[in-house]
């Protein structure tokens, strides 16, 4: 099945007590790796349902691959520059 979508806010998707993040430039979880993604990373945990997560592994990408599994470990910051999108506070 193929969805085509005309427009999709992502921030309709989210919480609206969610938007205190930070945002890095990085690579994919998977290869080739390269430097393309701009990471987000929400201040506090966004929660779904065990039947959202099950949709989401279902889903298939441009290269007809399952949705799944697509993690690996942390990986040093290299030189990155992490921002912050709200008062960033060190104690």
């Amino acid at each position: 099945m193929v969805t085509v979508l005309s427009s999709l806010d992502p921030t309709d998707l989210l919480p609206a007590n969610i938007m205190d993040y930070w945002t890095y430039e990085g690579s994919p979880t998977t290869p080739p790796l390269y430097e393309s993604v701009q990471w987000i990373v929400f201040k506090r945990a966004v929660e779904f349902s065990s039947d959202q997560l099950a949709a989401l592994r279902r889903l298939i990408d441009s290269d007809r691959n399952q949705m799944q599994d697509n993690f690996r470990p942390p990986q040093p910051l290299k030189g990155r520059n992490v921002r912050a999108a709200f008062q960033w506070n060190l104690v």
